[in-house]
């Protein structure tokens, strides 16, 4: 049990003074023996039994009495928190604030989660006297700071929410390495969090680092969750689908949008779509779940750069309300080619420029020879796609990967030795098929495909003849019919590997031949054209110095940090949409018990708020009560004592 006025309970001593009163009044009469009290002893033996027990009854009821008025004004709580013997006498507090865009949720009176989490903070604060200066850390901050006041905070930019997600665990090790560094033997964690579990990254192997760090015997750690109760039971939120260019008019383009429904089931609900252009009213016809709409986008011929910005009325979640999208001016890949076979390198260069009406997205198409595959000339390439020879400069290939780039590889005809090729990957010694048994492709496609799924089924009229064997870590797009990878994907650093197992050239394939294949190598450019930042268009998160320094918030004049909030960004005339994690929309939550199992035997509550029944709780009045039950109890024993003794 924790006590607000401690010094209250040296009142209890007086609870010795019935005691010492008892035993006062039995020392003021001696016992007389005379031959008359001899007889009538005997008599009454039995009743002074019963007047002792009474007696005693008397007494301990004004001890307990006196010990419960004494408690009461020493304002006990109880509570989850009266587990911690050390309350109050904590050398360090640290307050952790979780400014993920889920915390955006408001309450009634437009208080979102950390606002209202805090207030609450406060007050229990103030009951337990626990006094500033704590320790602040927060999601976007990466210093530790001094903290005066609670109310202060309230006011500050910390406890707005942004639009970014937050790491949980990455704040506690912050917390940790502070505490290691400054030799602090006690300290306290409050973290304010909605518990959700894309923050928490609860499958997370830093959660073991952390447990082994935290429950060091030298140190006297303990962490708390101040959590507002999830009420919110209704929402609509708008995600991005896709955002796709015309393979043929480079300046159309097709927005999908999914609108995620949560108990919200509504016809003609309104969306508004702004752009350079005017705003856009649409109804929606909200039917179930999961709901998609496409949107068709066009350039204008003199337009260089558009903003659209996509918006739903607001609700409790503002943050999932609106999306932000920017297209840049059009600046198509460029694309170093190296093969060997002249007709496979025109089939590429035909897939490229074919229904391309705009000599724009063309005009960087460039036949390189052996020569010229050297890292300086690397640099100036999108997208690569390249005919594996014996003698690679891998260190070169993988720097082109580095720096963001998309490769497409494939084996030469003459290869039959084991080769090394870039993102720790191996072709070893091929397969030669017969000609009454090619190797035929099967019906498989990954997420990574750059192959449509709807012709996917189109594979099985391919064949080849030769196939090397992979050895590394990558994702298979494309199978043979026995299993083996024909076409596979890697992400090394920044950038995309593709890589067929097989030679492309007529001797061994007529996958060239094959209607598929240019669809291949087209959308393979256009994602090097994504890549060339055409949609200028990333995730909200905590920018470093340089980034900082270049870019500057369109929506609002005054200086915030990169790329926290959601909205346009300029950096001069390139313009940059941000948008928030996916993860942040996932609305999941880890249960109180899921918590407790992150750090066994350290996250003592995992709520603290007015309807939670861990809060804060004096129990002084119940003692006063019980107190004055105590003395009509004792007055009645008197009473029926003393009635008792004259009859």
């Amino acid at each position: 049990m924790f006590f607000f006025e401690p010094l209250m309970l040296f009142f209890l001593l007086c609870a010795s003074i019935p005691i010492l009163i008892h035993f006062l009044n039995r020392m003021r009469f001696q016992t007389v023996y005379w031959a008359a009290t001899i007889f009538l002893s005997k008599a009454f033996k039995k009743s002074t039994r019963i007047a002792r027990i009474k007696e005693l009854l008397i007494l301990l009821c004004r001890i307990l009495a006196i010990c419960a008025i004494a408690i009461a004004f020493a304002r006990p709580i109880s509570s989850g928190l009266a587990k911690i013997s050390f309350l109050g006498n904590t050398d360090k507090i640290f307050i952790a604030i979780d400014r993920s865009a889920s915390m955006s949720a408001r309450d009634s009176e437009g208080l979102n989660r950390i606002q209202k989490s805090l207030l609450n903070l406060s007050e229990n604060f103030q009951k337990m006297k626990l006094k500033p200066p704590y320790l602040l850390v927060d999601s976007t901050d990466k210093e530790i700071k001094e903290l005066k006041s609670l109310t202060a905070l309230l006011k500050s930019e910390q406890s707005k929410e942004t639009d970014t997600k937050s790491i949980i665990p990455e704040m506690l090790s912050k917390i940790l390495d502070y505490v290691k560094e400054n030799k602090i033997p006690s300290f306290q964690i409050w973290i304010i969090s909605d518990g959700q579990r894309s923050d928490w990254t609860p499958n997370s192997n830093i959660w073991n680092e952390l447990s082994a760090r935290i429950t060091d015997k030298k140190l006297a750690a303990s962490i708390f969750l101040v959590r507002e109760p999830d009420e919110i039971s209704q929402n609509i939120s708008i995600m991005q689908d896709y955002f796709r260019r015309d393979l043929i008019n480079s300046r159309k383009f097709e927005l999908s949008l999914k609108i995620l429904s949560e108990n919200i089931f509504q016809d003609n609900f309104p969306l508004v779509i702004e752009s350079e252009d005017g705003k856009k009213p649409l109804n929606l016809n909200i039917k179930s779940k999961i709901n998609f709409l496409k949107i068709p986008l066009e350039l204008s011929e003199n337009q260089k750069i558009n903003r659209i910005k996509i918006e739903i009325p607001d609700d409790k979640i503002p943050f999932d309300n609106r999306l932000f999208f920017s297209i840049g001016e059009l600046n198509p890949p460029s694309v170093g080619i190296y093969c060997s076979d002249d007709y496979l390198k025109n089939a590429i260069i035909t897939a490229i420029s074919a229904d391309n009406h705009d000599n724009k997205l063309t005009s960087s198409i460039i036949s390189l020879n052996y020569n010229e595959l050297t890292k300086k000339n690397l640099k100036n390439f999108d997208l690569l796609i390249y005919e594996i020879t014996q003698n690679e400069n891998i260190s070169e290939l993988e720097d082109f990967l580095k720096s963001g780039k998309t490769m497409l590889l494939f084996p030469g005809e003459k290869e039959e030795k084991n080769i090394e090729i870039p993102a720790e990957l191996t072709l070893s010694i091929p397969d030669i098929s017969t000609p009454k048994t090619p190797f035929i492709p099967a019906n498989f496609i990954s997420n990574s495909s750059p192959i449509p799924e709807e012709i996917s089924e189109l594979l099985n009229s391919a064949n080849f003849a030769k196939r090397f064997q992979i050895k590394g870590n990558y994702i298979e797009i494309l199978k043979f019919t026995d299993n083996k990878p024909l076409l596979i994907f890697k992400q090394f650093a920044n950038g995309k590997l593709y890589l067929f197992t097989s030679p492309l050239n007529k001797k061994y394939s007529n996958f060239i031949e094959h209607p598929i294949f240019p669809i291949l190598i087209k959308n393979l450019y256009i994602e090097a054209a994504d890549s060339k930042s055409l949609f200028k268009n990333i995730v909200a998160h905590l920018a470093d110095k340089k980034e900082s320094s270049e870019f500057h918030y369109i929506s609002q004049s005054i200086n915030i940090i990169p790329f926290i909030d959601a909205g346009f960004y300029h950096r001069g005339k390139e313009v940059l949409a941000v948008n928030p994690p996916e993860s942040e929309y996932e609305r999941v939550f880890l249960s109180d018990d899921e918590l407790k199992n992150l750090l066994p035997g350290k996250i003592l509550t995992t709520n603290l708020n007015s309807k939670s029944p861990l809060s804060l709780k004096e129990i002084g009045r119940e003692l006063l009560v019980l107190a004055s039950i105590l003395l009509i109890l004792e007055q009645y024993l008197c009473l029926s004592f003393s009635t008792g003794n004259k009859s």
